[in-house]
């Protein structure tokens, strides 16, 4: 069973929350959050916790699956911990429990997902956990942003004064709990690619920041704006005083050999923004191996990971998220 996440009062030492942050969409953001997760879990022994922060909600329909309203949304998956006949969970979760909970000043229960141990009450062994998104609990925060304060759709009742710092902040605080670190090693954050207060939150949530891209033009158009955003909050840390750390611009989707473009536009941007560029020869390429190991089955997907350290994905693979891994926990 999980346990709401919220503060125990536990002297622990915050976590690190990676975020994978673009503000273009189809540049295998939630592909490398899932990758990072994986790898984190298989190959370093990490309590993972995943956070969707994507209205899309594709971490969530790969990890836990969603289910749909009547209007055929998609909505988040009910919680199979949460009690309607117990008046704590009536309090203080809800049934569908998601990440956008935090802003109406619930707490939130995490699901556990194929990657984890048999005992639900373990929590000491490698795993990944995800907090499921919300399409529409994003859209009615900021529809109900406003001077009057932030509105609990259910009631109507304005739950207290809210501008778009407060906000921002929210997450920040939750990532920042250091109770989290009683349950978790690190959180990894998938965040969509509009820019709004919910944006601004994710970046503020964040330690350590990865932007992936394509090697195409339209992706790479914006990226001087998307560097300052990180450099600008930097500067202005709301929510968490950690620093944060832009790991750099990642290279993903690459097609090798396809008349060397990609190759070319990798070394364009290299050069561009040195300095802000994982290292030369890293990237995830446009691969079956890893895309059909990204799609939700009805069986426990397969990972990268789970395939041989000679198979020429995984070599591929493997120095990128060893360096995720030596950049975030370097001591």
């Amino acid at each position: 069973m999980n346990t709401p996440l919220a503060d125990q009062g536990f002297e622990l030492k915050p976590i690190p929350a990676i975020l994978f942050l673009n503000n273009k969409g189809g540049v295998a953001k939630t592909t490398d959050s899932s990758l990072t997760a994986e790898n984190l879990c298989l190959t370093k022994g990490k309590r993972v916790l995943l956070i969707d922060f994507d209205g899309q909600m594709n971490l969530t329909m790969y990890w836990v699956g969603v289910d749909h309203n009547e209007d055929d949304e998609l909505i988040p998956p009910r919680h199979p911990d949460y009690d309607p006949s117990d008046e704590y969970d009536q309090e203080h979760l809800t049934e569908r429990s998601n990440i956008c909970d935090i802003f109406h000043g619930r707490q939130v229960l995490p699901h556990s997902t194929f990657l984890g141990p048999d005992d639900p009450e373990d929590i000491t062994s490698p795993r990944v956990d995800i907090v499921a998104g919300s399409r529409e609990g994003m859209r009615d925060i900021l529809q109900n942003l406003n001077k009057s304060g932030l509105t609990d759709k259910s009631t109507g009742q304005v739950l207290e004064t809210t501008n778009a710092g407060k906000l921002i902040s929210q997450l920040g605080k939750f990532c920042s709990n250091p109770a989290l670190a009683e349950q978790y090693d690190v959180i990894i954050i998938d965040s969509g690619p509009t820019e709004t207060p919910l944006f601004s939150a994710a970046i503020q949530a964040a330690t350590h920041v990865i932007s992936p891209y394509k090697p195409e033009e339209f992706s790479i158009m914006g990226t001087s704006t998307l560097i300052n955003a990180i450099r600008k909050a930097r500067l202005n840390r709301i929510g968490r005083e950690e620093e944060i750390n832009f790991l750099g611009l990642l290279p993903c989707l690459v097609d090798l050999g396809r008349d060397g473009s990609h190759e070319e536009t990798i070394t364009q941007v290299r050069n561009d923004f040195a300095g802000d560029h994982f290292p030369e020869g890293m990237m995830i390429t446009n691969t079956t191996a890893i895309s059909s190991r990204q799609k939700k089955t009805s069986k426990k997907p397969d990972s990268v990971f789970s395939l041989p350290p000679s198979h020429k994905v995984r070599k591929r693979c493997d120095p990128v998220f060893q360096h995720i891994h030596d950049e975030v926990f370097s001591l």
